[in-house]
């Protein structure tokens, strides 16, 4: 439960850390500005790497980034998922996040998914699906095509 004494660290799990330990080197190279924009390579077992760092600090929940499905090749932050009922496979998938969130609950460290039901990608068969009428376009808060 989170309470009012309760740290909760906040992941982009794309940009945080791989199984490599290998995005350090990533984030340090003088094109990272301009690859920011791109798939970085970060995963579920990187944070799961560091989860005695985020124990260490005292950290009680950790806020992890969307972690659903695009089909956006260079979609990393997951805010404009394809596929919502599906874990993005390149975080690790549905066994990847369930071992890390395992592997926090283990040290005391709750996860919260950050999830935004109203963010979805102009390819989601949903978005299609509800854009094809007036009455499913009022679904989405946005302009009604004429």
């Amino acid at each position: 439960m989170i309470t009012k004494n309760s740290i909760i660290y906040q992941v982009v799990t794309d940009r945080f850390d791989n199984e490599n330990g290998s995005l350090f080197l990533a984030r340090a190279s003088p094109y990272y500005t301009k690859e920011f924009k791109g798939y970085l390579g970060g995963t579920f077992a990187g944070i799961e790497r560091h989860a005695d760092y985020f124990s260490d600090l005292g950290v009680t929940h950790l806020l992890i980034s969307p972690v659903e499905a695009s089909s956006d090749p260079n979609a990393y932050h997951g805010y404009h998922p394809s596929f919502p009922q599906v874990i993005n496979p390149r975080f690790g998938g549905e066994e990847g996040l369930k071992k890390m969130i395992s592997s926090l609950r283990n040290r005391g460290i709750g996860v919260v998914l950050d999830y935004i039901s109203t963010h979805i990608s102009s390819d989601s068969d949903l978005f299609k699906e509800k854009m094809a009428s007036v009455s499913g376009q009022e679904w989405f808060a946005t302009k009604r095509l004429r």
